[in-house]
């Protein structure tokens, strides 16, 4: 019984967050926006419901039964994964609901955030919503794994770089070159590399020294 009403709370809880989130900083208009998290979970459960009886990475997570704590030397790709969602049913007790609920609504403001990247670059605003309606893109960001929190953090990446604030942006690449650190790589050294363009005077002196350095360390 506890744990039915504490679940129920936490499911309240993190839509209730989502439409906060929507409200305060996505801005879509009601009816869209229910719309397209209609859309979204519907995509999610059909997921679930087309690999039920096939191989599929969320089934090993989702498997987890113990946690072992946050080990520094396994903090990058599945083994991240892992310690998340372990976190997450082991130790606060959540239910497998919850977690695929968690990390869907994240896939979910990745998508939307996308959407307002576009436009700010200048898309037309109904072009741009399009892509809340486009099923590939939600089907395999939709589900427990690394692609739905690195969607989640490459669309804040590009929220704020787009607003130039340079140095907010880069601390949300590091959680994705953890998950996968071959596109981390990618995203930070395209903005070594694009600032190094655009800026002038001493400032160019500090990437000239800085880029020769993150190539050697990584």
């Amino acid at each position: 019984m506890f744990s039915i009403l504490y679940n129920g709370l936490i499911s309240f809880y993190i839509i209730y967050t989502l439409i906060f989130i929507n409200k305060k900083y996505i801005k879509l208009n009601k009816k869209l926006f229910f719309q397209a998290l209609l859309f979204h979970l519907t995509i999610t459960f059909a997921y679930i419901s087309f690999f039920k009886d096939k191989a599929a990475d969320y089934k090993t997570y989702i498997s987890l039964s113990t946690f072992k704590g946050f080990n520094m030397k396994e903090l990058v790709s599945s083994d991240l994964i892992n310690s998340i969602v372990s976190l997450l049913k082991n130790v606060l007790y959540i239910n497998n609901f919850n977690i695929f609920l968690i990390f869907s609504i994240l896939s979910f403001i990745g998508i939307t955030l996308f959407t307002i990247n576009l436009t700010k670059l200048g898309l037309e605003k109904k072009l741009a919503n399009l892509l809340l309606f486009i099923p590939g893109i939600h089907f395999w960001t939709c589900i427990v794994g690394k692609d739905s929190l690195i969607l989640f953090f490459l669309g804040i990446f590009f929220y704020f770089y787009i607003d130039k604030k340079i140095f907010i942006s880069i601390f949300f690449i590091f959680p994705v070159f953890l998950l996968r650190p071959h596109i981390g790589f990618i995203f930070f050294v395209s903005i070594l590399i694009t600032e190094f363009i655009l800026i002038k005077g001493k400032k160019k002196l500090f990437f000239l020294i800085l880029l020769p350095a993150v190539f050697y360390y990584v």
